[in-house]
């Protein structure tokens, strides 16, 4: 029962991601609710188990998106993998550890964006400061979410062990 409960909610995950826009017209600020699930996943399951996770998530993703692909798969793998390697160097029950690895991962996703979109366009000057304001807000709107996920997931975490344990 337990290995189905993380996909059910990744995929609910999914769904309130890309519904998002639906639920609050008029507002692009959209969190990106699969990289804090997968930031709290490499939190507690290690490098090797965290990259593999966020791999697979960010294949959904890529799958999903209109993006280039590979892109989610390497920077939710990346992700997952330096995320979990911190798995003994950081108290895992602590809201604060999981604020800061969700703003230094939001902040990894939107510098390797960027530095693809430099690559790719030949000039900045038309838009990059609307990509930097818009990064602050993914940023503002990432740690927002991120203190009521990681309730949610602490909570399902351990009702899950608690029903493991039995």
């Amino acid at each position: 029962m337990s290995g189905l409960i993380w996909p059910v909610f990744l995929l609910l995950l999914l769904s309130l991601q890309t519904s998002w826009f639906a639920l609050f017209p008029g507002n692009n600020l959209t969190p990106d609710f699969l990289l804090l699930f997968v930031v709290f996943h490499a939190m507690f399951s290690g490098s090797n188990k965290g990259a593999l996770f966020g791999a697979m998530v960010g294949l959904v993703q890529d799958v999903l998106a209109p993006t280039t692909f590979g892109f989610h798969i390497v920077t939710r793998a990346l992700v997952g993998f330096f995320i979990g390697e911190t798995k003994e160097r950081v108290f895992k029950d602590n809201g604060q550890g999981y604020f800061v690895f969700v703003g230094a991962a939001s902040l990894f996703v939107k510098t390797t964006h960027f530095i693809l979109l430099v690559i790719v366009t030949t000039s900045v000057s038309g838009w990059i400061l609307d990509y930097f304001v818009g990064t602050i807000f993914y940023l503002f709107v990432n740690l927002i979410v991120s203190l009521p996920m990681w309730m949610v997931l602490q909570k399902i975490g351990t009702w899950l062990e608690k029903r493991d344990s039995y």
